[in-house]
This record gives structure tokens, C-alpha cells and sequence, in this order.
């Protein structure tokens, strides 16, 4: 079996890390580790596994795993020297490494970031007297990571009945559905207007409330023309 817990002791003394130093860095990386976890790989105890034994590479800036773990290059090296030539070895290799000059450049690569976009419509859904939703007329915008997952496109308010939530101007966004339950936020569409109201549904009778009160329900009849266009989220 290859000698991992001698090289990770000799490995972090080389590193000037204390286990603690080591156990702290490993718990940031969201592997969870105690000081006596440390110990014990280094004693021979136990053995970390390969996620673990990763994570200590990384803190310890191994690139070649292979060659520090189980190429033992190091006694090639020190073959045929007595114990004080190949600590004296090992004290030039602690020194070329602390020089930072002949360290292994370790390359990174370049993280593309994806921008989200959504259409935004330019005719405003009334929050206030109704305005016709013309699927038509859009324009696409970038959205930031705060906005849902589940957001289709967007909507520009326009009035002031669903106030204070929603504001005149506000971009409000929209999950595409059919389907709403009592109480949800919505863009309906009513008998040629569009509206952004809360759907209320009451003794048998549905109504499009505002939530500012100043103004009155709309009662939905049979006759009335009524589809969904989607959730406000």
C-alpha cells in the first residue's frame, strides 16, 4: 500500500499549515473536517478518500498527484545519500519553494459568464383602467440572477391600482400558465384590456381585485371574455 499518511504529514509541514490550519480550509470547500481527522491520516490511522484526498491537493497546490503519491520519486532523488544529505536535500527544496520562483504555475481557466434574457413587453398592462396586451410589441433585456427561474417574460405596470406592491413603471415578472388559484396575482386578459389584478373567487363569483382600494373590483360575468396570460412572481 502506498505511503499517503507519511507524505500528507511531510507534505503539510513543507506547506507551514498546522492540522488545524489544514481541517478549517477543507471545511470551507463543504468537506466537513475536525482536527483529529487531520491526525489520523497522518498517523496512518485512517486514509482519506478520493474526494477528501483531492481537496488536500488542492490546499497543498499538488499538481502531480500521481508522482507525489505513488511514483516514490522523492527516494530515487535521495538514493545513496546518508540521512543528513537528504535532509540537506529536502531544506533546498523548502527554500526553492518558499522563493516562489521555481513554484508550478497552476492555470485557471476563464469562467464565461451566461447572461439571461427575457422579453419585456412595451405596451404596459394597466393596473388601473385596462390596456390591450399586444403580443407583438417586446424588446429583449437582461435580467438579473434575482429574478425566478420559472419567469417567461416580462411586463412593464402602468397605474397605480396595485399599489403598494407593484408600482407605476414597476417590471414585473411572468410565468406563462392558464391556470390560477384564489388569491394569486395575475395578467388577465378581460373583454379586449389587459390587467394585472388578484384573482378572488368568492360565493360562486369571480372578480379581479386591485390591491390598492381606492378601486372597486371587476366582476367577471358569463359573458365575459376572460384568459390568463400568466403568474406574477
Amino acid at each position: 500500500m502506498y505511503d499517503i499518511n507519511t507524505k500528507l504529514a511531510s507534505i503539510r509541514r513543507s506547506a507551514h499549515m498546522s492540522q488545524h490550519e489544514v481541517a478549517e480550509k477543507l471545511t470551507a470547500m463543504g468537506i466537513e473536517t475536525k482536527n483529529k481527522s487531520i491526525s489520523a491520516w497522518e498517523k496512518g490511522v485512517a486514509t482519506p478518500n478520493a474526494v477528501q484526498l483531492l481537496a488536500l491537493c488542492q490546499i497543498y497546490g499538488i499538481i502531480d498527484i500521481y508522482g507525489t503519491f505513488i511514483e516514490n520519486s522523492e527516494d530515487k532523488l535521495l538514493s545513496g545519500l546518508n540521512e543528513q544529505g537528504k535532509e540537506k536535500v529536502r531544506e533546498y527544496a523548502d527554500l526553492l519553494r518558499e522563493s516562489r520562483k521555481y513554484n508550478l504555475k497552476i492555470k485557471t481557466s476563464n469562467v464565461i459568464e451566461f447572461h439571461r434574457t427575457l422579453p419585456l413587453y412595451e405596451l404596459p398592462v394597466s393596473a388601473g383602467t385596462g390596456e390591450f396586451l399586444d403580443n407583438s410589441y417586446y424588446e429583449m433585456i437582461e435580467v438579473p440572477q434575482s429574478v425566478p427561474g420559472s419567469a417567461d417574460f416580462a411586463l412593464r405596470i402602468h397605474g397605480d391600482s396595485m399599489t403598494p406592491k407593484y408600482l407605476d413603471g414597476q417590471i414585473v415578472w411572468i410565468r406563462k400558465t392558464t391556470q390560477l388559484s384564489n388569491g394569486d396575482i395575475g395578467i388577465f386578459y378581460l373583454d379586449g384590456q389587459a390587467y394585472c389584478k388578484k384573482l378572488d373567487i368568492t360565493d360562486g363569483k369571480l372578480r379581479l381585485i386591485s390591491l390598492n382600494k381606492n378601486y372597486e373590483p371587476i366582476l367577471v360575468n358569463e359573458s365575459s371574455d376572460l384568459r390568463i396570460y400568466g403568474q406574477v412572481l
